[in-house]
């Protein structure tokens, strides 16, 4: 869910005891395929992060945050299109070098105090899958496919995961 959709009606309908995993990849507009830089998704997200805690803060809701573990349409190493052939490359999941989107998810949740705030949960990871496609079923590939395949994911998410 998108952090624009949850709204009063989201959170009643939940009740007390209910939570929403907002998104925190896909965050543009443009086509499928388009990558974001790192910097652009970190300002997407703080976005999407102020939108969501306004909502739960309002509705007395509860929140997850959806980090890019894996590939999405706009958060990705590399696209391919089987189809074409046509190759896209993107930018790191994690890097402890080069900036990467899930380094720029932390950078984005510690800025916003998120472990501190009482509506929010958590991380969710995005993408455990043997094939991210889009759309479902085509040849249109974004890698990588699942979390921990990138070296150092696994360990910097270990440390950090809330």
């Amino acid at each position: 869910m998108f952090a624009e959709a949850a709204t009063e009606v989201v959170f009643s309908a939940l009740g007390p005891n209910g939570f929403v995993i907002v998104s925190g990849y896909d965050l543009s507009s443009a086509p499928p395929g388009t990558p974001l830089t790192p910097q652009q998704y970190r300002t997407n997200l703080d976005a999407a992060i102020k939108t969501i805690l306004t909502s739960a803060r309002a509705y007395n809701g509860k929140f997850m945050l959806g980090i890019p573990a894996a590939a999405s349409t706009h958060e990705f190493t590399t696209y391919v299109d089987q189809d074409t052939g046509i190759v896209k490359q993107g930018y790191p999941m994690y890097s402890a070098t080069a900036d990467s989107y899930i380094v720029e998810a932390y950078v984005t949740i510690k800025a916003n105090n998120l472990t501190s705030t009482a509506t929010y949960l958590g991380e969710a990871l995005w993408g455990f899958s043997s094939k991210m496609a889009y759309p479902s079923n085509s040849n249109n590939v974004f890698m990588p496919s699942s979390p921990f395949l990138t070296p150092g994911e696994e360990d910097y998410l270990t440390k950090r995961l809330y």
